[in-house]
């Protein structure tokens, strides 16, 4: 489901590195949320389209919950590596498979019209996976 409020993430310290990407325009970036790159370079929610890449989690380090302007490109940070995402029914079979973004709060092990997974390197039985999103990989 997607998030509508700031939501933050756990990381693995030593796998993070941060980045910096313009934002697209009238848009709610929420912490903790997962953002993509639009076809126009800027960071936007993802979509089950094709060729939407995956950049990172929000870090809310502007704020936890920022609007751009109708016609800002604000630049936020983002976070790469190693991040727990919520998982329905994470298991240890999990660990090596693929997860695709369907939303900013999302994670699916179907691809639909995404050309682009990110492995999943651990898991918690209470519902949790953690993904690398450094490591994208093209599966279509």
């Amino acid at each position: 489901m997607a998030i509508t409020a700031a939501t933050p993430r756990k990381t693995i310290p030593n796998t993070i590195r941060y980045i910096e990407v313009e934002a697209h325009e009238s848009l709610t970036f929420y912490e903790g949320g997962i953002y993509c790159v639009d076809g126009d370079g800027y960071m936007n929610s993802p979509s089950d389209s094709a060729a939407l890449i995956v950049v990172g989690v929000y870090t809310g380090a502007q704020a936890k919950e920022f609007t751009t302007g109708a016609t800002d490109h604000d630049k936020l940070q983002f976070a790469q590596g190693v991040i727990r995402i919520p998982f329905s029914g994470a298991a240890q079979s999990d660990v090596g498979e693929y997860f695709f973004v369907s939303d900013n709060g999302t994670l699916t092990q179907t691809a639909g019209s995404k050309t682009y997974a990110f492995p999943c390197v651990g898991w918690e039985s209470a519902g949790f996976v953690w993904i690398d999103f450094a490591a994208p990989m093209k599966v279509a």
